[in-house]
């Protein structure tokens, strides 16, 4: 066959418009067909069709992460791509064949109801798949519910229905999914699974076979996996449907993948995400995706040459739907490949695809069935290809109700174990179910046969279980329960002591349960008890330590209802540090900033002119030193101080304006063009270069430079002396600053530990590379400012650019385009690392890093707190320490200390939300907010016990900026922002306390406020005179206005915010026609509302959040209107402000707020869903983390790319696997790759 180098077929018709919908659907004018299967040679295309000759198989490796490969045939490929993917193809020179796409074809004929649809020789239009799929609910609501798994990216909805004898209930069955068209080009499967939805329900009861399976199984089916690719020439015609989403991606490429990591062929598209939550929120035993063009059954793996632990009873699995499939079929009906089966892998590999995602990552056995050799087929033959497949899908489902079934569950509190069972005879990647998490209930599948199963529980509380010889007989399921006794437990109590002081409160212990292997912490009282009152028997392991002190470890075997008592004392162990600090033009050494610091305590000294410092008493552990002067380079070093160390520093700091090394290790010993140009770049920025080659460098001369630069280009051996590794770690360990930048050094020294850990900041090496950049999270750091999102990098050969992991020491400013977490460009505290060619970077942008880079060591500041729960009426303190330092750790020890009868209903719950200041060098003004992911629970605070809580910070921008703790005690949310004092370069601002509640009013004390202000009279009032205070409902009903207000005192008040919350509940009906429900101000012309309009729906329980913003004056009253024109009645409870806060020596309308916008949540708390707006102020990526209490991500949403404007994300209360998670405190995440910010939620279960 000639292959040519293009045909001008068109692939993007798009018959739109009513009229031609109305013809095609109620199939007029016949003639106008063929006019416009003409004119599809003059419209432009956006997928491309086409098939090529390979010479070896090995090459379907390198294409299947170019283009998307539909089929292979002996050496002929055929394949789809995208305007991206036909780019990168045509630099292969291969020759090719253009196609038509298969759904150009012809035109189909399509059903605009479902009613006319049931006679199954058409297609259904969108609105018809809608209602014929709420129709199958609403027909047999005994047997059927439609469920939304999500919605595509343009709107459309991902639907499927559960049919089971008990609809309502999650009853103990092995769970069953069927899955169609996920390409949206491949409809058979998409009738299919629709028809098998009608008879299912039809024939229950009646025939045994379905009754069976609907008794003995939960059914999910989904007909329509990719809507917007069905439907790509509009709802009402699949003609010109495409293989991709909407955004062009080929969703059966978009998974997880064993092999190939996260994102194969890119960030996770939103029909991606519904699928994976899907799975994760279910226990799929058996599942299969209907696709089409071959006529063949693909068992796993796709990724990988080396055969599923199940291979074959996938191979039994396979060729009982061939062989069915054959025998309800005329002769050549799917008998493909190998008579109609094949392994995926041996097919042909793709990566990404949903199949294996199933399987290795959620225990489920899923196989992808090719149904039809024509994609789009013709109507005619829907009948005949439901005739063929009708009795292999049921026989495939049967094969769910054979194998080993049974519930993992503690047998005193009838609570779920979450488990791993296993069969020991067959081992492997995939080999595995799990057990669901309601019911605690499994499905093993297996064929007939003697086996031997392994249950090991996620928890360390039980123990693995081994049943030996377990039969399974044809056709059923043999039960085996496993039910688990906790074990016994005992005390756990002591005595510890300090040496040198008679007060020995604040002692941590720490004792690992035997069983469990979890640490539970503790401080000793005044007298240095201590007392755990529960813990598992066995051996058990004990730490204990305080600041100075240093650790002790014992151990000791604790029996059941028994008492282990330790006792021991422990020894003062600080350290003394001295040192020298001097200027490199001057012999005057006096202003030199000397501070020591950690993530648990700081301390700094301001030198005399001698330069001399001294630090007693120093706790040991891991510090860095720091030694700063305006218009001086600042020095940084790392320390590991060890027990009764006694040390000495000495540091030189030069001028800002001193030289810059610049050395040349490019691929000449001359001086080479690239080193030149960098040289003349940096020159300009108003610095002194020095240009050396590693040839005439001097290693002891390189402590005189403030920075060095490392240029290796793209020379294939860079830093080919040790000794130039070792000096440029020496350097930065002694607080030089370098900036290295070349195309192969990780490649040549990343097995140079100590130089590719300590200096590049990498834990891999991942390639040569031929990526952009793109913006990643930028840190806290000047390095951040400035940069574009994007930098088209010029690639030129494989020396030109490394593709890298950074470790826990590096931050990954750019990564490379489609490589997720990987680099770019790495900050690590002495350096910044520059994986690629910097000569081959726009000018502009070159010079943009290193400016920053040189400005990169002047920004850390300190902010301080000391809050008195006073305020809330409570006995107990909280103070501590926030830093900011260059070593990119931000972190924050909290003190708490009940001082009386500080009760937080056995648990206080604190979650940090920090602002900071930083200060540009011409010293204006500029801000940033950061966040914690994670929230910290401390049991049980004893009176007179105080505890210290160390909380490592990432960083986060947020859009609120106030330093906030949260209490929660029973129903009530107080949240409290406290003082605050920032200092940099002698200015200071100060935070300004907050406080609130949900549904309780507490009252300022005065005397603990700052002296900047005073607040009295605060509890809000009604004008009106049907309103309470008491949280009664209030019925509004007609044309009604309800407005309230409170007053201020007399205070020079700058600025004032307030957040209104109507709590609606019992409003399920709709607003009538002309209706508006209106929340808005009615002073100072801020136009700020809320708004309902006819035809939206108010849910129950529903929270609106309202912000304003407003100046006041004298006694100046603030009004809040809340009218409603409907007949339908709206009860409000609980009508609050309940927060204000005040600002102090600071206008915050001078600052300039970032553009992302992160509303507030609603409703909160919840249950059983939230959602939380969130403003783009332009179409941008977006990643939604959830963090739990204890800081570990439970689920993680990445949106490829949303459109500016408000978007909403619902979170559902479950995590990665669907599990529906405790109540408590959960922080919300939203970053669009510019800001990012946080937000807590409360889930009420």
């Amino acid at each position: 066959m000639p292959f040519l180098t293009d045909t001008n077929y068109n692939n993007g018709f798009n018959p739109n418009s009513t009229a031609i919908n109305n013809l095609i659907c109620e199939g007029k004018m016949k003639r106008l067909i063929a006019m416009l299967l003409l004119s599809l040679v003059t419209l432009t295309a956006q997928d491309h069709y086409f098939r090529f000759e390979i010479e070896k198989r090995s090459q379907l490796n390198e294409l299947t992460q170019i283009i998307s490969i539909d089929r292979v045939e002996g050496n002929t490929v055929t394949a789809y791509a995208n305007n991206r993917e036909w780019l990168a193809f045509q630099k292969l020179n291969l020759n090719y064949e253009k196609l038509p796409l298969p759904s150009t074809l012809f035109i189909p004929k399509m059903s605009n109801n479902a009613k006319a649809l049931k006679t199954w020789d058409s297609y259904p239009s969108y609105s018809a798949y809608l209602e014929i799929m709420a129709q199958f609910a609403e027909d047999y609501p005994q047997l059927c519910q439609l469920v939304e798994i999500g919605a595509s990216v343009q709107g459309r909805k991902l639907l499927a229905v559960k049919i089971s004898d008990n609809v309502a209930e999650n009853e103990s069955e092995p769970e069953f999914f069927y899955t169609a068209t996920m390409h949206g080009d491949e409809t058979t499967g998409y009738i299919l699974l629709l028809r098998l939805i009608d008879t299912l329900l039809e024939g229950y009861g009646t025939d045994s076979r379905l009754t069976n399976l609907v008794d003995n199984l939960e059914i999910f089916i989904n007909p329509l996996a990719n809507p917007d690719g069905t439907y790509y020439s509009g709802n009402n015609t699949v003609f010109g449907a495409r293989r991709y989403n909407a955004n062009g991606y080929d969703l059966n490429r978009n998974f997880p993948d064993p092999a190939a990591g996260q994102n194969p062929n890119g960030p996770w598209q939103p029909e991606t995400i519904a699928m994976m939550d899907w799975a994760e929120s279910h226990n799929f035993v058996m599942s299969a995706n209907f696709h089409g063009g071959i006529e063949v059954a693909n068992y796993p793996w796709d990724t990988w040459s080396t055969r599923h632990p199940d291979d074959s009873w996938w191979q039994i699995i396979a060729r009982a739907y061939a062989d069915a499939a054959q025998a309800a079929s005329p002769a050549g009906y799917f008998d493909d490949l190998n008579n109609g089966i094949t392994n995926g892998y041996d097919w042909y590999r793709i990566t990404g695809g949903r199949q294996d995602y199933y399987n290795y990552f959620h225990g489920c056995r899923e196989l992808t069935l090719e149904v039809s050799s024509t994609k789009l087929l013709p109507e005619s033959q829907l009948n005949a290809h439901w005739n063929y497949n009708y009795n292999a899908m049921l026989t495939y489902m049967e094969y769910a109700l054979q194998g080993i079934h049974g519930i993992v569950k503690d047998g005193e509190s009838n609570a779920v174990i979450p488990a791993k069972i296993e069969v020991t005879q067959i081992t492997g990647p995939g080999n595995w179910v799990r057990n669901e998490a309601e019911n605690g209930d499994y499905t093993r599948p297996l064929v007939p046969g003697v086996y031997d199963v392994l249950v090991t529980p996620e928890s360390g509380l039980y123990q693995p279980r081994l049943y030996n010889n377990i039969a399974v007989t044809a056709g059923n399921l043999t039960t085996l329960d496993v039910i688990y006794l906790p074990p016994e437990s005992g005390i756990v109590n002591g005595s510890i002591l300090y040496e040198d002081q008679t007060n020995h409160s604040g002692i941590k212990v720490e004792v690992k349960d035997p069983q469990t292997a979890i640490w539970h912490t503790k401080f000793t009282d005044e007298n240095g008890y201590f007392e755990f009152p529960s813990i598992y028997i066995g051996e058990v392991q004990a730490k204990f330590s305080s600041p100075g002190y240093g650790t002790r470890t014992v151990s000791g075997n604790l029996l059941a209802n028994d008492t282990l008592t330790f006792s021991d004392t422990l020894l003062n162990v600080t350290a003394l540090l001295n040192g020298l600090a001097l200027l490199s033009n001057t012999t005057d050494a006096s202003g030199i900033e000397v501070r020591l610091y950690s993530v648990n305590a700081t301390e700094s000294q301001i030198t005399l002119p001698d330069g001399l410092f001294s630090f007693e008493n120093v706790i040991p552990g891991v510090y860095t030193i720091s030694f700063r002067k305006e218009g001086y380079i600042s020095k940084y070093q790392s320390l590991n101080i060890a027990n009764y160390d006694s040390l000495w520093i000495e540091k030189t700091l030069n001028p800002a304006d001193s030289a810059i090394l610049l050395i040349d290790d490019d691929e000449s010993s001359e001086l080479s063009a690239s080193s030149l140009w960098i040289k003349e770049k940096i020159d300009s920025l108003g610095f002194h270069t020095i240009l050396e080659t590693p040839l005439n460098t001097n290693t002891e001369n390189w402590a005189d430079y403030a920075m060095i630069f490392w240029n290796s280009a793209r020379n294939a051996n860079p830093l080919a002396y040790i000794v130039h590794q070792q000096g440029l770690a020496d350097y930065c360990e002694n607080g030089g600053f370098l900036f290295i930048s070349g195309g192969d050094i990780a490649y040549k020294h990343a097995s140079h530990q100590p130089f590719a850990t300590n200096v590049l900041g990498i834990s891999s090496y991942n390639g040569d590379g031929s990526y952009d950049l793109i913006l990643s999270n930028p840190p806290h750091s000047v390095l951040g400012r400035d940069l574009p999102d994007f930098i088209d990098y010029s690639y030129q050969s494989f020396a030109d650019q490394d593709n890298v992991t950074p470790n826990v020491n590096a931050q990954l400013l750019y990564s490379h385009q489609n490589q997720e977490n990987k680099g770019g460009l790495l900050l690590n505290p002495n350096s910044i690392y520059l994986s690629l060619n910097a000569s081959r970077l726009d000018e502009a942008v070159f010079k943009q890093l290193v400016k920053n880079a040189i400005n990169y060591r002047f920004s850390s500041d300190t902010v301080t707190f000391d809050y008195d729960l006073e305020i809330l009426g409570l006995d107990g303190l909280i103070s501590g320490q926030f830093i900011t330092d260059e070593t990119l750790t931000d972190s924050l020890t909290l003190i708490i200390t009940n001082r009386g009868d500080l009760d937080f209903n056995d648990s206080l719950s604190i979650s940090p939300v920090v602002y900071n200041w930083y200060y540009n060098l011409d010293e204006e003004l500029t801000y940033y907010e950061y966040a914690w992911p994670q929230s910290y629970l401390v049991m049980n605070i004893p009176a007179g016990d105080t505890i210290l809580l160390k909380i490592d910070g990432i960083d986060q921008r947020l859009s609120d900026p106030k330093l906030e703790y949260h209490f929660f005690d029973g129903w009530v949310d107080f949240q409290i922002a406290t003082e605050a004092q920032v200092s940099s370069e002698n200015k200071g601002y100060r935070f300004f306390y907050s406080a609130s509640s949900f549904e309780n009013y507490y009252s300022f004390d005065e005397e603990v406020l700052p002296e900047s202000w005073t607040a009295a009279n605060t509890n809000f009032t009604f004008n009106d005179s049907i309103a309470r205070g008491d949280g009664a409902s209030l019925e509004i009903t007609g044309t009604n206005r309800l407005s309230f207000s409170f007053a201020l005192t007399y205070v020079p008040i700058v600025w004032y915010e307030s957040k209104l919350i109507f709590y609606i509940s019992y409003a399920q009906e709709i607003m009538a026609e002309g209706d508006t429900l209106i929340i808005t101000n009615t002073v100072s012309e801020i136009p700020i509302s809320w708004t309902l309009f006819p035809g939206d729906t108010i849910p129950n329980n529903l929270f609106v959040n309202h912000i304003l913003a407003a100046e006041l004056s004298d006694y100046d009253t603030l009004y809040f209107d809340y009218k409603c024109h409907s007949g339908n009645s709206i009860f409000i409870d609980n009508v609050a402000i309940i927060s204000y806060s005040y600002p102090a020596n600071i206008d915050p309308k001078t600052l300039t707020p970032t553009e992302f916008t992160l509303a507030p949540a609603f409703p909160n708390p919840f249950n059983p869903s939230v959602t939380l707006p969130y403003f783009l102020p332009q179409n941008s990526p977006v990643q939604i983390a959830i963090y739990n209490i204890a800081g570990q991500k439970i689920r993680q949403i990445t949106i490829s790319q949303q459109k500016k404007g408000w978007q909403q994300f619902i979170w559902n209360g479950a995590n990665h696997f669907g599990e529906n998670q405790p109540s408590g405190i959960y922080l919300i995440q939203v970053n669009n790759n510019q800001s990012a910010a946080t937000q807590k939620v409360i889930l009420l279960r």
